[in-house]
């Protein structure tokens, strides 16, 4: 068994559940949740696409807030003793609309205040207030669950931001909107991608930490990130892979200074294979097109390609500070592959080296 983590390092996972409630009532879907959380037991574990309802007024982020009871009873019994999500404390980010988004935010329950990667604080939309904090001695430690301080007095409107101050460093945590095939949807996710670079060209230098970005940001950003880059390249096909996408994300990662983890340490290089099935099988994509529902129906549109959606960026000089970044999914289609656990992404890792490690902590 793979070790979940290497000793004086912190863990992040992030993973598109495409509708916790879903993974939540099928039992092939919740054991492989089960097999996932031992084999690699994460410190920190974010969500994205959740669909969970918020109530109307969007303001109470902690398990109290949910529109449907029948979706609190689904929800609150992966949380009870042998639940498959027992061992763990959680923040929602609630959404009005079911289809929009949603993120949840993990932390493991016997994960000391003292670690380097125990929250301290947690917005729910992009800061501008500063400084954030100076010390973590907003941290309750005396309480169970140790409380963290929740900023809740702005909110982003689909629950599709969480941002997340630990001591060592910050997360961003995203869900960005898929660009569409729409002029509004465009629209939309072009002031997001704008909005985004301007936060960071303008936020980033008032910070006293370095920042980490995570989560579905709905972008393959290089030829690399597609697994037939002529498939995608149509744009009735894909409208994550475009030059308009990728100018709007070298916007973004030339405003924060920031690189793709996962490329600064692996790469294709020259070995890049072409067609449909280069590198399908492999780990090498965090999105899988799943298969068509029963045998005799036709292939399905996005059976057999695949894409990197999800992605870990991180400063430029944060980057020696990475043990490693990697995807923990493969398989020809989200469909038949487990540790995609019923979703159509799977999830990603990051091991991130202390800066003050006790063994003790």
């Amino acid at each position: 068994m793979e070790l979940p983590v290497t000793i004086g390092t912190s863990s992040i996972y992030i993973w598109n559940c495409d509708g916790i409630l879903n993974r939540l009532q099928n039992q092939n879907d919740i054991q492989n949740i089960r097999c996932f959380l031992k084999q690699y037991d994460p410190q920190i574990l974010l969500l994205s696409e959740t669909w969970l309802v918020g109530s109307s007024n969007n303001q109470s982020f902690i398990s109290t807030d949910f529109k449907y009871n029948n979706d609190r009873d689904t929800f609150d019994s992966a949380f009870v003793p042998g639940g498959v999500f027992s061992n763990y404390n959680y923040v929602l980010s609630n959404n009005k609309d079911r289809k929009s988004a949603g993120t949840l935010f993990f932390v493991r329950k016997n994960l000391s205040p003292a670690s380097p990667i125990f929250p301290r604080t947690i917005y729910f939309t992009l800061p501008t207030e500063f400084p954030l904090t100076e010390d973590s001695s907003h941290v309750d430690t005396n309480t169970n669950p140790p409380e963290i301080k929740l900023m809740n007095a702005s909110h982003e409107s689909e629950g599709r931001v969480i941002f997340v101050e630990f001591r060592e460093f910050y997360l961003l945590h995203l869900y960005v909107p898929n660009n569409g095939q729409t002029s509004a949807s465009n629209k939309r996710r072009k002031d997001w991608d704008n909005n985004l670079s301007l936060w960071l060209r303008d936020f980033l230098p008032k910070f006293q930490k370095a920042i980490v970005i995570a989560g579905d940001m709905n972008c393959a950003p290089t030829s690399d990130d597609l697994s037939d880059p002529t498939f995608f390249a149509d744009r009735t096909n894909s409208t994550q892979s475009g030059p308009i996408e990728r100018a709007r994300w070298n916007e973004m990662i030339e405003s924060g200074n920031l690189v793709d983890a996962y490329r600064m340490l692996f790469n294709f290089g020259s070995n890049v294979m072409s067609g449909p099935d280069r590198y399908l099988q492999g780990a090498f994509y965090t999105w899988r097109g799943k298969a068509a529902k029963d045998e005799s129906s036709k292939v399905a549109k996005y059976e057999g390609y695949a894409m990197k959606l999800d992605h870990f960026l991180v400063q430029r000089t944060f980057m020696g500070r990475i043990v490693s970044c990697d995807i923990l999914g493969s398989g020809e289609t989200s469909t038949n592959s487990p540790s995609f656990m019923g979703s159509d992404h799977c999830p990603m890792r990051l091991i991130i080296r202390n800066n003050s490690y006790d063994k003790n902590k």
